[in-house]
């Protein structure tokens, strides 16, 4: 879809997954032209933004862990319990409402294929990428798969992929050999473990913007991280697919906050497990 570079300045709500559920901690950074009202102009950092959605007073809503209605892209199709999500054009994207930034963390994905809904396109239809993917990975970048890094970014990639054709692993838009390949029926467990987080995970100077509702969201919540990510000795992501692992997949880790995500190709879909039964603990 076309969108002005402001409109891409999308911005969402997400909460942390470290016990309550109900701290809000980290998005993903707008494209494109800073927005400095704050007075930072520093180029070592770098912005992150967010919305604040509004829940009935009491609500539970908050504390679900679900794919995100707001972290993804437009043509990423959910469910109406929103654990399934699909797309029936080329790679899209989309993160999961929570984040973590220390500790073990896990989930699985029941690997489907809708295929048979796509009207046109190219062969090889239904495939998908998953694993993780940081808050500084920018909306924008939302439209191509999981483990993509946009060419104009001086920055890493800063998600993770395990690919369903061919089983390689990525990670700024570089394919690695790594594990076996997987499809529809095929249960896919997705790995994190991270020995240390950021002192501040939400960064430097949090503020609250009202934009008066241009964006469906009244309030915006943005914060500053340094540039250059601090490297996460230890860290390590893995993928287990039907309960057997694959082996470490990434260990060059950095501190900071990281969402379940997926990515889905003509047909791709996949309904999520965020715990705390798994099929293969």
């Amino acid at each position: 879809a076309d969108r002005s570079a402001s409109e891409r300045k999308l911005i969402k709500k997400h909460r942390n997954a470290s016990g309550d559920g109900d701290k809000i901690v980290a998005t993903s950074q707008p494209i494109g032209e800073r927005d400095d009202d704050d007075g930072m102009s520093d180029p070592t950092k770098v912005q992150v933004v967010i919305p604040l959605e509004e829940f009935e007073e009491g609500s539970t809503e908050l504390r679900k862990v679900r794919w995100s209605l707001v972290d993804r892209e437009e043509a990423v199709r959910l469910s109406e319990d929103r654990l399934t999500a699909s797309c029936l054009v080329g790679y899209r994207a989309l993160r999961c409402t929570h984040g973590v930034s220390q500790g073990c963390w896990f989930y699985e994905l029941e690997i489907e294929d809708v295929s048979n809904l796509v009207t046109r396109g190219p062969g090889g239809r239904g495939h998908c990428r998953v694993g993780w993917a940081m808050d500084r990975v920018p909306y924008e970048d939302l439209e191509a798969p999981i483990g993509f890094a946009s060419p104009e970014s001086t920055d890493p990639g800063y998600s993770y992929a395990y690919a369903s054709k061919y089983g390689a692993k990525f990670n700024s838009s570089r394919a690695k050999k790594y594990g076996e390949p997987y499809g529809a029926g095929d249960v896919i467990g997705c790995l994190i473990n991270l020995p240390s987080g950021p002192e501040r995970p939400m960064g430097d100077n949090p503020k609250v913007i009202n934009v008066q509702g241009r964006y469906h969201c009244p309030i915006w919540l943005h914060y500053w991280l340094p540039r250059q990510a601090e490297a996460c000795p230890g860290g390590h992501i893995a993928f287990y697919r039907n309960g057997v692992l694959q082996g470490d997949a990434f260990t060059d880790l950095h501190k900071g906050v990281y969402y379940p995500a997926a990515s889905f190709y003509y047909g791709g879909a996949a309904k999520a497990n965020f715990g705390p039964d798994f099929r293969y603990p």
